[in-house]
């Protein structure tokens, strides 16, 4: 990492969630199934060997009964991701990207909820007893950020907002 000490919730800091069957994430009462392939990918995010910068995630089929499943991944910018985005269906996103605070690269990961623009009312009102439980699988992060019209993401405020969040945004002008 050219000389530079990285530092942030890596792959060595957490107990990777290594699971070959579906599980549940959620409390009792609330059962919501998580496809194997989607645990692999937030581990590959969090593991510096590999590319990967970014998964979306997604209820089978838009039906909040189905599993939630991995719905894209990729090792592009932000822009990439929101091309996986869908304006009708709930998505939960895991974004990698970095911070320079005291001259030290530092990896952030930015938790990213997405209730598209035309998804219909009933699930919206319905998936957010299910929040909490797939945040936790989603965890730790730096920054967690909502979002219903994808020109509302850029780069900018996602910087914006893990700068604020660490304390390397300054402030004076």
């Amino acid at each position: 990492m050219d000389g530079r000490q990285e530092r942030g919730f890596l792959s060595g800091q957490i107990k990777r969630q290594e699971n070959k069957t579906a599980r549940s994430v959620a409390p009792a009462g609330i059962e919501v199934e998580v496809d194997p392939a989607l645990h692999e990918a937030i581990g590959s995010i969090r593991n510096d060997k590999e590319t990967l910068k970014w998964v979306t995630a997604g209820f089978e089929e838009g039906n909040l009964k189905k599993p939630l499943i991995l719905v894209g991944q990729g090792d592009g910018d932000i822009e990439e991701l929101k091309e996986s985005l869908q304006d009708d269906q709930v998505q939960y996103a895991l974004y990698r990207t970095s911070d320079v605070i005291d001259e030290i690269t530092t990896v952030k990961f930015v938790y990213i909820y997405w209730v598209g623009e035309n998804t219909k009312p009933l699930i919206k009102g319905k998936v957010s007893a299910y929040s909490g439980p797939i945040e936790k699988l989603f965890s730790p992060v730096h920054t967690t950020l909502s979002f219903n019209n994808r020109y509302d993401i850029t780069e900018e405020i996602i910087r914006d907002k893990v700068m604020s969040g660490s304390g390397s945004k300054s402030f004076v002008k």
